[in-house]
């Protein structure tokens, strides 16, 4: 909960900066989206008695979904209409992130 809160205050610190890296960009995505990902897969794996080697493969494998999931929604909020998305396209821009 603590990297997701501080993704999320990253993200409101830098409304309206377009200026910031590509690196700035992957830890606020990181710390809002892959790590709740990667620990939700992890951590059937630590209730389900898993061996370390196989937990680590499955945190792995949530922060890539994540990752990978919100990049893909960022895009989406560029290049889509509201009638796919299912939402405001353009919401994230007009909102400054």
């Amino acid at each position: 909960m603590k990297v997701i809160c501080e993704g999320e205050l990253r993200q409101l610190a830098a409304r309206y900066r377009w200026d910031q890296p590509k690196d700035a960009y992957y830890e606020r995505i990181y710390a809002k989206t892959a790590s709740l990902f990667a620990a939700a897969a992890a951590g059937g794996a630590v209730l389900g008695a898993a061996r370390e080697e196989d937990v680590e493969r499955l945190r792995a494998g949530g922060y890539h979904l994540g990752m990978a999931f919100q990049i893909i929604d960022d895009i989406l909020d560029f290049t889509s209409t509201d009638a796919v998305l299912g939402k405001p396209a353009g919401s994230d821009l007009r909102q400054g992130r």
